[in-house]
């Protein structure tokens, strides 16, 4: 009876390992399964599949299986007698997959869907290689251990909140064709202390560890745990959500004579000093923003 009531349940088990996996009321569907990582095909016309789950969540969500492993997204897979080329993460692929330790994306692989390893809360280096041009938003959000990341050249665009809440990272450093990076993107880092872009960026330059678009007319971020002086220069007219709720800077010195645009909250901006042109204190004074901090004319 027994063994007549395993014959009936496996395939039923293999068919929910998989065909479904149910998180945050969502169900991901899949073509096969290739070692741990689910795919679905795309197009057979031209042989192209994503990777659009991973059994490992699965086995989080039966067994509580928390064992790490190091995953590799392959930019192609074989099936049936097919080669399949790789070329997408799929949104929500491995989010809330607490069993990743490493991930490493093959060359060939173009696209990174949103929120694709949100809340891996145990995943701690990525090295995404050349051909992904695309992270989407959430990406990484809430990997809180994520602490090594080395992103391709071909990157061009980087969502909002990509990066959010990766609390181990300290510097971030981004490819020249990446053209916008929204100050979501770095939301509750609370150990970033620089954001870098490359020297041949056209569209943003990284002074100090701070990141301005390339003409040094906005401030974009100001880096959480950033401590030093910052000093901002005369052409920046505007500051709008750069700087974090949980800013760690010391002080600030602003010279340019009328206060830059700025919406955004500062922590502990009461007792922090900001150093302006002596002719500007009354202006700095009355903005609802700057009159927050010890103003001292310079």
């Amino acid at each position: 009876m027994c063994k007549r009531l395993l014959f009936i349940l496996f395939p039923l088990f293999q068919s929910f390992m998989l065909n479904a996996q149910n998180f945050d009321d969502e169900v991901l569907v899949h073509d096969f399964v290739e070692g741990k990582l689910c795919f679905t095909i795309l197009d057979k016309t031209s042989n192209e599949a994503e990777v659009s789950g991973t059994t490992l969540k699965v086995e989080q969500e039966i067994k509580g299986y928390y064992a790490l492993f190091d995953i590799t997204i392959p930019a192609s897979v074989s099936f049936g007698g097919v080669t399949y080329k790789v070329s997408t993460v799929a949104n929500n692929a491995f989010r809330g997959c607490m069993n990743i330790g490493t991930v490493e994306v093959e060359s060939g692989v173009s696209y990174i869907g949103n929120s694709a390893f949100e809340n891996c809360g145990r995943l701690g280096s990525v090295n995404i290689l050349e051909g992904v041009s695309y992270i989407g938003d959430k990406a990484f959000a809430g990997c809180s251990q994520l602490h090594t990341l080395s992103l391709p050249k071909s990157l061009t665009f980087v969502g909002k909140g990509s990066f959010s809440r990766c609390k181990s990272i300290k510097s971030i450093s981004f490819p020249c064709q990446v053209k916008e990076l929204d100050p979501s993107t770095f939301d509750d880092c609370s150990n970033l202390e620089a954001v870098l872009v490359d020297e041949e960026n056209p569209y943003m330059v990284s002074v100090d560890g701070v990141l301005y678009d390339r003409e040094q007319t906005k401030l974009i971020c100001c880096p959480e745990a950033r401590t030093a002086a910052l000093i901002i220069p005369q052409t920046v007219t505007d500051v709008s959500w750069s700087f974090p709720a949980s800013s760690k800077q010391s002080c600030i010195s602003c010279s340019s004579y009328v206060p830059p645009v700025a919406k955004s909250q500062i922590g502990g901006s009461v007792g922090i000093s900001l150093f302006v042109p002596k002719r500007s204190v009354s202006a700095y004074e009355q903005d609802a923003f700057w009159s927050r901090f010890v103003i001292r004319p310079y």
